[in-house]
């Protein structure tokens, strides 16, 4: 009995491992490309935004994966060793059914995770947008205000000059406001980017599962034989 006890012990410290590192590894690869896809879709694409959003929403979908398995596990103990058995049997191309239930699988991820993701994304980059139109803005301002500090103490010509300048900053500072993306674009946005990254995230979720959850087993010494002994 107290062997029984330790082996169940150890295969469940394997599994919690195994389940970390599966989220970490899920949430770098659809953060990253799912961060380029939304910035890239939004029209509002910058570097620094999709840095920013590529970092905001890899927290958040390492929040969302903590969350999920701890609900998880609360619901059913076995949940979670079934649920990575059943990523790693898509290895088994005879099995009708478990292809069924990845794509099922791959589906409830991709809806858990997608809507959240593409809103912090699309919320992030846009706001960046601004924020540096605003930046922008804000130093053209100051050169008006130089270039209108020098034509006070410039001859006539100079002060023509000096006048044509500061029109043309004003212009450009005008159009740079009027490009900034107002809060009523965002739900459209939301949407475009939506349409976009939800097949993307679905693809990620199908391809790479599998992929991570093979190399985890075998990294922490997990075995189908033991992953079907503990959920039956």
């Amino acid at each position: 009995m107290t062997q029984k006890h330790e082996y169940n012990s150890d295969f469940e410290r394997k599994m919690v491992k195994f389940g970390k590192n599966m989220s970490f590894c899920m949430s770098l690869t659809m953060s990253f490309f799912c961060s380029l896809i939304g910035t890239l879709a939004s029209e509002h694409f910058t570097v620094i935004g999709f840095i920013v959003s590529f970092i905001v929403s890899f927290i958040v979908s390492m929040l969302i994966g903590s969350v999920s398995s701890r609900i998880t596990r609360t619901k059913s103990g076995n949940s979670t060793i079934k649920a990575v058995s059943i990523i790693s049997d898509m290895q088994n191309e005879n099995s009708k059914q478990t292809f069924k239930t990845i794509v099922f699988s791959a589906l409830v991820s991709d809806l858990t995770y997608t809507p959240v993701l593409t809103l912090v994304m699309v919320a992030v980059g846009m706001t960046m947008t601004g924020v540096q139109i605003d930046r922008q803005a804000a130093s053209l301002e100051q050169q008006i205000s130089v270039i209108a500090a020098q034509a006070e103490a410039a001859s006539e010509e100079e002060k023509i000059v000096l006048k044509q300048q500061a029109t043309e900053m004003e212009t450009a500072k005008e159009q740079m406001l009027l490009a900034k993306p107002p809060v009523k674009a965002y739900p459209l946005a939301f949407l475009k980017s939506f349409i976009v990254i939800f097949p993307a995230c679905y693809f990620l979720c199908f391809v790479f599962q599998p992929v991570y959850a093979k190399a985890l087993k075998k990294k922490y010494g997990l075995t189908d034989e033991e992953m079907t002994m503990e959920t039956t």
